[in-house]
């Protein structure tokens, strides 16, 4: 069990005290032990710190706005307007075209103090509705420290897009890293100036619904695919779930806070914004800070 030099060293220890090797070596084994338990509690907690300060894939002050594209401007909820409001603190003289592209900048507001020091830069990544920027949109929400889902509140564009509201959120609040690290979201409704404007809590209802539907679709496609696949004998590759199964989803079962209010860009209303920005990015960097 023990190698010649142990002995040896027990021996010659044991000679010096008056006792055998045997209780030596007994004393050194517990000694052993001691310091073996304190060596992993220690790498515990190190790597505890470790996976909380280093893992987290996520950049600390970046912002996603995101929602679905629609078949015109006129029921666009205002993803981009939103963008420049931040950017440029004004939409454009000419108006606004919904972008195809990604656009990014880095805002300066001067609520997003962190320790009433200077303003902290956020960078805002705006990511087109299309399917084809679906990619785009993963890479981004890999990234996000909060989210920003952009609707227009009006009845009948609502309704007519509901569906598709549905089906982008629920890959937003399922994406891997969202998922996991419970990145915030905050649902903005849009064009509450609109005579047939829905009020934000009823936005927030519908949705539900139309995400508990969505689920229970995709639930039953994945079993399909699940059963023909295991015919195969090949593995699946599941999504992260969203909500409880046995129960009928609300938004508080998200794994991270989701918010439901509403404004109107075209007036400038962008409070509920930087208190959303404010509550879940730049005080959570204080925070960060405060524990460096």
């Amino acid at each position: 069990m023990f190698g010649d030099d142990v002995l040896e060293f027990a021996g010659s220890v044991g000679d010096s005290i008056g006792v055998s090797s045997d209780v030596v070596l007994a004393i050194l084994c517990v000694i052993f032990v001691l310091v073996l338990i304190v060596l992993i509690v220690l790498l515990n907690t190190l790597l505890a710190k470790f996976n909380v300060t280093q893992f987290d894939p996520r950049d600390s002050k970046c912002i996603v706005i995101a929602g679905p594209s629609v078949r015109n401007d006129e029921e666009a909820p205002g993803k981009t307007t939103l963008f420049f409001l931040l950017k440029n603190k004004c939409i454009p003289k000419y108006g606004i075209v919904s972008s195809l592209d990604t656009s990014e900048a880095v805002v300066l507001s001067p609520v997003w103090k962190l320790d009433h020091s200077t303003s902290v830069p956020i960078t805002v990544i705006d990511v087109p509705g299309a399917p084809s920027a679906q990619v785009e949109l993963e890479k981004a929400l890999a990234k996000a420290s909060a989210v920003i889902f952009v609707i227009d509140s009006r009845k009948s564009s609502f309704d007519a897009h509901r569906r598709d509201y549905a089906r982008v959120l629920y890959n937003i609040l399922t994406h891997s890293v969202v998922s996991q690290w419970g990145t915030p979201t905050l649902l903005l409704c849009n064009k509450q100036d609109a005579k047939d404007a829905l009020v934000p809590s009823k936005i927030q209802t519908a949705l539900e619904q139309e995400l508990q539907r969505e689920r229970a679709s995709r639930q039953s496609a994945l079993k399909e695919i699940s059963d023909n696949e295991t015919l195969h004998s090949q593995s699946v590759d599941v999504p992260a779930s969203l909500g409880f199964a046995d129960e009928v989803f609300e938004m508080s079962h998200v794994n991270g806070p989701v918010e439901c209010v509403g404004c109107s860009l075209k007036n400038n209303q962008l409070e509920p914004i930087y208190t959303f920005v404010l509550s879940h990015v730049v005080t959570n960097l204080s925070s960060m800070k405060k524990n460096k």
